[in-house]
């Protein structure tokens, strides 16, 4: 259905349900505590990513609504989340 601000939970995507869908994104800026540092040469074409592994991973937060759900869309959206 909706393709806009589509999530993929587990492999399944929010479009795949009969009902629609809508994925808001909440306004926040969260920083990591370290930071992904390029590095580029001069004169070769390409860059080295280099990260910290020890970096914690960003939360993002999500509004999901469901519009007109049947029961199966409630019960498989529901599976998703568990």
């Amino acid at each position: 259905m909706t393709k806009i601000n589509e999530l993929i939970i587990d492999g399944v995507k929010t479009s795949s349900f009969k009902c629609e869908i809508l994925v808001e994104t909440r306004p926040q800026i969260i920083v990591s505590s370290s930071k992904t540092s390029l590095l580029e040469h001069d004169g070769i074409s390409g860059a080295i990513v280099q990260s910290n592994r020890h970096r914690r991973l960003i939360e993002k937060s999500y509004h999901i609504s469901l519009i007109n759900p049947t029961d199966e869309d409630l019960y498989r959206f529901s599976s998703l989340l568990n």
